[in-house]
């Protein structure tokens, strides 16, 4: 049985000078691209064009706003899975008790055991009202009695591999053909891949491909600069072929078309916090990471080279606490410097106005 998102958020459109409030669900509001508006006494003390609603989802801003005094989990993103472990019993702890959405990402080659787990997992989230998003990273592998339960999922996140063969990539095809038969009326379906100077002239068949198959949003990205690796500058007829297709393919009522800002570089570069960043930590308490059964407050080095300090078991509330307290303070590095340096901001304009009001604009 198919059932659509629910309608949880206000979105007011301008029209002929006035704004009219609908109901939006997470993949209406991604399509509109709306701005937020922070308001005290009517008067407009904050605004943020760009509300990443397309790294938030199938979140948005707002679920994390309205979660900043309680900053209960309303996010987690399973990293792996042990099939030893009883999830049902992780997840019914009251840790979990608010929990919106959860990502289970499929990023290395499970066994059958650990694959029938992964679809136990997803088919108790949906019947537990709790949106679904899988992270797969190899799509050709996923076996049919797994792709069973891509109806209950909300968001599928796939990546795709730069060096596919023909072959490979006619397999690749075929999966997404299963995903457009079985998935929600609603679903998000988003191909990413990584930027390679190879592929370019490749990208409109693949897009035109991805429109038949009704693919969301095709996302050529960067990798992070490897470590001890130079950057390389990206030719400037590669770049201008990007941005025609970003252009000619800028409507959800196909393919979208994306990339990032910078493209003069094959690379992200390496980032370190700075005087600019909150040095607050929000995401440590509202989305942590799950691998197995210890809970992490971030995927960034510092984490896995340390473990054991870094972790608790999902169930001891006084060793995470310990951990938290640390996050942000001792941080160099961070996985979700937006969500934190907005809530940062958001959580000030709270502690210093009475009454604020908080508003997604369309105009």
């Amino acid at each position: 049985m198919k059932k659509n998102c629910k309608k949880n958020y206000k979105l007011f459109v301008k029209n002929n000078g006035i704004y009219d409030c609908i109901r939006c669900d997470a993949k209406e509001l991604l399509k509109n691209e709306p701005k937020l508006v922070i308001t005290n006494n009517n008067s407009e003390i904050y605004k943020l064009d760009n509300i990443q609603s397309l790294y938030l989802y199938p979140l948005t801003v707002i679920d994390y706003i309205n979660n900043i005094k309680n900053k209960n989990i309303i996010y987690t993103i399973i990293m792996e899975i042990d099939s030893n472990l009883d999830y049902i019993e992780i997840f019914n702890d009251k840790r979990f008790k608010y929990l919106k959405a959860v990502e289970i990402s499929i990023n290395k080659n499970y066994s059958e055991t650990e694959l029938i787990k992964i679809g136990e997992i997803i088919e108790y989230f949906y019947n537990k009202s709790v949106l679904v998003n899988l992270n797969i990273k190899n799509l050709i592998n996923i076996p049919n009695f797994l792709a069973q339960k891509f109806k209950y999922v909300t968001y599928f996140k796939i990546f795709l591999p730069s060096d596919l063969t023909d072959n490979l990539y006619k397999d690749f095809l075929n999966k997404l053909l299963l995903i457009k038969r079985l998935k929600l009326n609603n679903s998000l379906v988003h191909i990413k891949t990584y930027l390679n100077i190879h592929n370019v002239l490749l990208y409109e068949k693949m897009i035109n491909d991805f429109i038949k198959l009704n693919v969301d949003i095709f996302q050529v990205s960067k990798e992070l600069l490897p470590i001890d690796h130079n950057n390389k500058k990206v030719d400037i007829k590669v770049q201008n072929l990007i941005r025609n297709l970003e252009t000619k393919y800028n409507n959800y009522s196909c393919t979208k078309f994306i990339s990032v800002k910078d493209l003069t570089t094959l690379y992200y570069p390496r980032f370190e916090l700075d005087e600019r960043n909150s040095r607050k930590c929000y995401s440590c308490y509202m989305k942590p990471y799950l691998f197995k059964d210890k809970l992490i407050p971030c995927k960034v080095n510092k984490i896995f080279n340390d473990f054991e300090n870094w972790s608790s078991n999902y169930f001891d509330f006084n060793k995470y606490k310990n951990i938290t307290n640390k996050c942000g303070a001792e941080c160099d590095d961070c996985a979700s410097i937006f969500e934190n340096d907005l809530l940062y901001t958001v959580e000030n304009i709270l502690r210093n106005n009475e009454t604020i009001d908080v508003y997604l604009i369309k105009e």
